[in-house]
């Protein structure tokens, strides 16, 4: 389903990133479809730093991990790229923004399953564990994760356990975690990140992102909602956030630190305040919402792009935003025929062509597999532009108030 975009004046208001608290309630919880010199979400990782890897939780008690995948392992060079061997002995280097990745995103479940407190229903906390243990026997090294997910005590235990049986080494993964919108208050943010890294069981993350360029009131729940229903804002800017972001990495909690759903206009307001600039800016994109400019603006400020949501939202409740679903459009059917591979690969290596690090979810074994066979092929450029005309701004993921 697409949102409809505000009027002029609020579409100004949003790229400058500056709206009253009640068009910040409206604005910001429905992600407007993309338009002319109106960038959106898409997640970014820095020419020369690590990159992001996505966590979320997906259902079937799945978690949410995503490794970066290259082809060429003469790219495996950068002081701090971590490398992750696959099965057939592929090496991918999750600092590489050339060539795109892929990730395996494994949530516990749509926004649905959780509660206002983020967690994660019992039932589901084991089946967490053992969905971070295959991924790492399968080769994934790349962890995306959110305090919001409710699920990171759970994604620690099953790392650790890797750690602990001697098939991976703390250095060779690469965990990112994201902070989410009650905590933005500058003095909150090192405290939240602490607890996190308390939940996982580690001394550090390799990435640290703001979730959301938006604030909500703190310390009643993480989704804080008026007698009508709408969720209350805070009053914190986020370059005020980014600011205590900063402090995450001097005091070493965080290796890089990087933004997700954040548009043009608000990385440039980012620049403009401090001398860092993110990592990654990590946005839904796929052949409905190819984020063509956005992605390219990124690439010009050394900001890597990670696509979530590249399969669509085929496990979710989301409104398909055409008369086809993303796995059944006809043209992507052919050109997966064409290549003799199934029609999430196809979608997989779009993005790896693009230069683009993707995160598909995966609930079952067979798929976090499956989505690593897409290095033995390679689409032609008419391909990929066909794919890309596809674009209709149609957005899945929908943040409503």
């Amino acid at each position: 389903m697409l949102a409809t975009p505000p009027g002029r004046k609020k579409r100004q208001q949003w790229r400058e990133g500056h709206l009253s608290p009640r068009d910040r309630q409206e604005g910001f919880a429905r992600v407007w479809p993309v338009e002319a010199g109106c960038f959106h979400q898409e997640e970014a990782l820095t020419l020369n730093t690590i990159v992001e890897g996505l966590q979320r939780t997906q259902m079937q008690a799945s978690v949410l991990l995503h490794i970066s995948l290259r082809e060429e392992a003469s790219a495996v060079g950068t002081a701090t790229g971590v490398t992750a061997t696959h099965q057939n002995g592929h090496q991918s280097s999750i600092s590489d923004t050339q060539h795109g990745g892929i990730h395996a995103d494994t949530r516990t479940g749509d926004v649905g399953w959780i509660n206002n407190q983020g967690a994660v229903l019992p039932s589901e906390r084991e089946a967490i564990v053992d969905a971070i243990k295959h991924a790492v026997d399968v080769g994934y090294r790349h962890f995306d994760c959110a305090m919001l997910y409710g699920n990171e005590a759970e994604i620690g235990k099953g790392l650790r356990s890797k750690i602990e049986e001697g098939v991976v080494k703390r250095e060779e993964l690469f965990i990112v975690s994201k902070l989410w919108n009650c905590f933005h208050r500058k003095d909150l943010v090192v405290p939240t990140l602490k607890k996190s890294l308390a939940d996982f069981g580690f001394s550090y993350l390799d990435l640290y992102l703001i979730h959301w360029p938006m604030s909500y009131k703190e310390g009643d729940g993480y989704f804080p909602k008026d007698a009508t229903g709408m969720i209350i804002p805070g009053t914190e800017d986020y370059v005020d956030t980014w600011r205590a972001m900063e402090e995450c990495v001097q005091l070493d909690l965080t290796k890089a630190i990087g933004v997700s759903n954040f548009n043009k206009r608000q990385l440039e307001r980012i620049m403009a305040a401090s001398t860092t600039v993110p990592a990654v800016n990590q946005i839904e994109s796929h052949p409905y919402l190819s984020q063509t400019k956005q992605i390219d603006y990124c690439k010009s400020k050394g900001i890597a792009v990670t696509a979530y949501s590249p399969l669509g939202s085929p496990a979710g409740g989301w409104k398909e935003v055409t008369p086809y679903p993303l796995l059944k459009h006809p043209k992507i059917l052919a050109i997966a025929q064409k290549y003799n591979k199934d029609i999430s690969q196809v979608l997989i290596r779009y993005h790896i062509q693009r230069g683009v690090i993707c995160i598909p979810k995966s609930s079952n074994k067979n798929r976090m597999k499956s989505n690593f066979e897409v290095f033995d092929f390679e689409m032609s450029p008419e391909d990929i532009e066909e794919m890309t005309k596809l674009n209709c701004n149609g957005r899945y993921v929908v943040l409503e108030a």
